[in-house]
């Protein structure tokens, strides 16, 4: 029996071994797949992106350090949640008509900047727990902003209470600025109780409650809003203080416009100019629960949609950060110290969400002659429009147009353009195809912002204006050649001054045949940035370039 059990052993290793080698290659295998796997998956991902869960959890940052929350916030009675290092929330795309556009994938961070270096993150670690519940929640996020605490709020399974929405009592509606609809306490309501006795976020504050009723039976439900109160709604500058503000929240909480519905919190008058900006960059949404246009309406117009219904009910809602102190208006009176890289990232996602190309020169001189197009220059003309009576307007910009055309035929074409009868996307569109634009003093000269890549701009200043440093300053933020020159001759400028304005415009294209943009370098080459006395310019000599051809005027 001994001498058969010692062969039994042998021959039952013999026969189970390769089934114990063949189990142990697979599950390592296997391991070794989903590892795989996961790392493709993390590696894939959007740069810049904030990856959170579609849920009550969605709200938490896993980062590892924190911004300081407003003062106006108690600190006692706030708690604060941060899961594991260890714990990880992969992003889980919605389904998506098209391709989404991620706010957040060119902003990348800048230790260099002392304004914006990493906006993105300090903003995603500034969350704080206003109320908390079970299946709801809101949260808040600040970033102090030019001094000013910015607060993005989001909140996950809220009711909005129709009955309790209205339209403002407004008689004389300011021209530029809505009114804000009128709500009372408790018209936004969550099934959560408060963490804190008050938090600061305009319109949301006052009207937030905390009501474990609010997991009663909804009348409607609704995916994901972006609510804003906008602060200007007429002017261009300032309409894109909201645009670039609503950008980094979209960024910040990683929304797309594919499955967002804009709503604005004030009555829609005026309406302005931007509402195609508004449906097609941030509101290009699909959602099949909400039977009307879903494009960009305030929420009065959200209550009207649905008639009868009293309860409506919100997956996630969004309450963005206003406009006016915005990094369009950082230090406005002084030189900006802020760097470039927040500003090309925006320009990189307007131009894309609006389908609109992305241009960009080369600057080789010898090359242009051998067959590139000629630079294009753009002389923007000021004309009063609407029954509105426009300031700093040039009523001989003709004849600076006609000399910039006959000065420079050999090397560019000259447009004189009125913008005031083109839409926004028009007027971005156009200005975005001009290597070199002059301009008085005003809004339209935001649309520098889309300007082609090394590009060059040139500010005339009339006396109310001179120390407003908005354009200088973003010029240098989107790395441009900029000059201004000052001009003291009321609606007409001088011939002297024409002269000055045209040597500038040398000057400009000079930079652009022979300097490397900040692009190539790395860095903006703020020497050229200089300010311009127009005492000390020496007019060009006349015969210094062809003497050919006539200026173009356009106008919409």
């Amino acid at each position: 029996m001994k001498v058969k059990r010692s062969i039994q052993v042998p021959l039952l290793l013999v026969l189970t071994l390769p089934v114990l080698f063949w189990t142990l290659h697979h599950t390592l295998a296997a391991t070794e797949d989903e590892n795989a796997a996961f790392s493709i998956q993390n590696n894939n991902r959007p740069r810049g992106t904030y990856h959170g869960a579609a849920s009550k959890d969605s709200t938490t940052t896993h980062l590892s350090t924190r911004v300081s929350w407003a003062p106006v916030v108690d600190q006692s009675t706030t708690t604060r949640r941060r899961p594991p290092k260890q714990q990880q929330h992969q992003h889980q795309p919605q389904p998506q008509a098209t391709t989404p556009i991620d706010a957040a994938a060119d902003i990348q961070p800048d230790k260099d900047d002392v304004c914006y270096g990493n906006i993105l993150n300090s903003w995603r670690m500034s969350d704080q727990t206003i109320c908390h519940g079970v299946s709801s929640s809101l949260v808040c996020r600040e970033f102090v902003l030019n001094t000013f605490p910015q607060h993005i709020c989001e909140g996950t399974n809220l009711v909005l209470n129709a009955g309790l929405i209205h339209l403002p009592k407004v008689d004389t509606p300011h021209f530029s600025w809505p009114a804000p609809i009128a709500a009372h306490n408790g018209s936004v309501t969550a099934d959560c109780a408060m963490t804190t006795t008050k938090f600061d976020k305009e319109w949301l504050s006052p009207v937030f409650a905390a009501d474990r009723s609010s997991s009663k039976k909804c009348d409607v439900q609704l995916d994901t809003l972006y609510l804003l109160q906008r602060w200007d709604t007429t002017n261009v500058f300032h309409i894109h203080e909201d645009l670039i503000m609503s950008w980094l929240a979209y960024a910040v909480i990683n929304l797309h416009r594919e499955s967002t519905q804009v709503i604005f919190l004030d009555d829609r008058r005026p309406d302005g100019p931007a509402i195609p900006i508004w449906n097609q960059v941030f509101s290009q949404n699909s959602n099949s629960s909400l039977n009307t246009s879903t494009g960009a309406m305030n929420l009065y117009g959200l209550k009207m949609a649905h008639p009868n219904a009293t309860r409506l009910c919100v997956k996630r809602a969004i309450w963005g950060p206003r406009g006016g102190y915005s990094p369009y208006s950082h230090t406005v009176g002084d030189k900006s110290p802020c760097r470039h890289h927040l500003f090309q990232a925006f320009r990189n996602f307007m131009l894309k969400s609006l389908g609109l190309p992305n241009i960009s020169r080369n600057n080789n001189h010898s090359t242009m002659k051998d067959g590139l197009p000629k630079l294009r220059i753009l002389v923007v003309s000021r004309r009063d429009y609407n029954n509105r009576t426009i300031h700093r307007k040039i009523e001989n910009d003709k004849d600076l147009a006609t000399n910039l055309q006959t000065m420079f035929a050999k090397n560019a074409t000259v447009d004189l353009i009125d913008f005031a009868g083109m839409d926004m996307i028009q007027q971005i569109q156009t200005w975005s195809q001009y290597d070199v634009t002059i301009a008085a003093h005003g809004s339209s000269q935001v649309y520098i912002t889309y300007s082609p890549l090394n590009s060059a701009h040139i500010e005339i200043q009339h006396p109310e204006r001179i120390g407003n440093f908005h354009y200088r300053n973003l010029a240098t933020l989107l790395g441009m050649w900029y000059s201004e020159i000052q001009v003291h001759h009321g609606k007409t400028i001088t011939q002297d001054e024409i002269h000055k304005i045209t040597d500038l415009v040398e000057r400009a294209m000079v930079g652009k045949f022979t300097r490397k943009s900040f692009f190539e370098t790395g860095d903006v080459e703020y020497d050229v940035l200089e300010r311009i006395d127009i005492d000390t310019i020496v007019p060009l000599n006349p015969n210094s370039m062809g003497l050919k051809s006539s200026v173009t005027t356009k106008s919409a």
